[in-house]
């Protein structure tokens, strides 16, 4: 990492990625308190359009066209997809959780890059995927009013979770020789264009529901401009200016960030939840010191 300036630099952009992220998830909460998870979803696609438009046409040319079908798979099961099923979990699974679970996105990529694309597994990083997954399940048995019951509605952030995993590996694997921002570009254009014609389809009913909930929609509004736009920025400036590894270390902080904000917001954490949380941790390090 650069020193001076530069350094003063780097940290603030990570320190910006993680509050964006991790306050992602309340807004989500916030979303879905008025509009349906696929409303949200849409809004959240197609209020970061506009700014993905403008540079669209610039990053279309640079990627082959025998890619294009690729980039547009990568837009839905990175961002618009998700954005469904964390709406529909967060119908009852509450903020904090929601950013907890989001942390087994690294313990996916690598067991899909395993089991998928021929990666090979060293000992710690199958150590760090069974302790990851005996931490997830605690949190998929655990409800945060106390007693231990499944929570269904946590699979559907598990599923999000897959598909930031094979995105992951899909980019690594499929699109490794195109930059970052040309695929970020056209895979969110991608997904937008097709929230377009939901938005089109329903155009009266999310007039009438951000009309009548405006506090909801706004939620939207900083979820798609600053928790995707502005995420997806940064994120690309830290790999840039430092690593891939160093980037992704935000998966620590991102969790932190969405307790506190549940916390503020009068959210009930089971005091299990932090053993869990703890174990997901580990499980990211041994993971983390274990990736080429």
């Amino acid at each position: 990492m650069k020193q001076g300036k530069s350094s003063v630099k780097v940290w603030i952009c990570y320190a910006l990625l993680c509050i964006v992220w991790g306050s992602s998830f309340i807004m989500i909460k916030k979303g879905v308190s008025a509009f349906s998870p696929l409303q949200l979803a849409v809004l959240r696609m197609v209020s970061v359009l506009p700014i993905f438009g403008l540079l669209v046409i610039q990053s279309l040319k640079k990627i082959p066209k025998n890619k294009l079908i690729v980039a547009g798979i990568v837009g839905l099961i990175s961002t618009f997809i998700p954005s469904i099923l964390f709406g529909l979990a967060q119908k009852e699974v509450n903020s904090a959780l929601a950013g907890i679970l989001n942390a087994t996105t690294p313990m996916f990529t690598i067991a899909l890059g395993a089991s998928f694309f021929q990666d090979r597994l060293k000992a710690k990083q199958i150590i760090g995927l069974i302790l990851g997954f005996i931490s997830v399940l605690v949190l998929i048995l655990l409800r945060s009013e106390g007693p231990i019951e499944t929570n269904i509605f946590s699979l559907f952030i598990i599923l999000a979770t897959l598909g930031y995993g094979l995105n992951i590996n899909i980019v690594r694997h499929h699109l490794k020789d195109l930059r970052p921002i040309d695929v970020t570009t056209v895979a969110l254009f991608i997904s937008g264009s097709v929230a377009v014609f939901f938005f089109i389809a329903d155009f009266q009913q999310y007039t009438r529901i951000s009309r009548d909930h405006p506090g909801s929609f706004f939620a939207i509004l900083t979820l798609g401009i600053l928790g995707t736009a502005l995420a997806q920025y940064l994120q690309n400036l830290l790999v840039k200016s430092t690593s891939a590894i160093f980037a992704s270390s935000t998966t620590y902080v991102i969790p932190i960030i969405a307790i506190g904000w549940g916390l503020v917001d009068g959210e009930q954490i089971h005091w299990a939840t932090f053993i869990a949380v703890i174990g997901i941790f580990l499980s990211i390090f041994l993971l983390r010191k274990t990736t080429p």
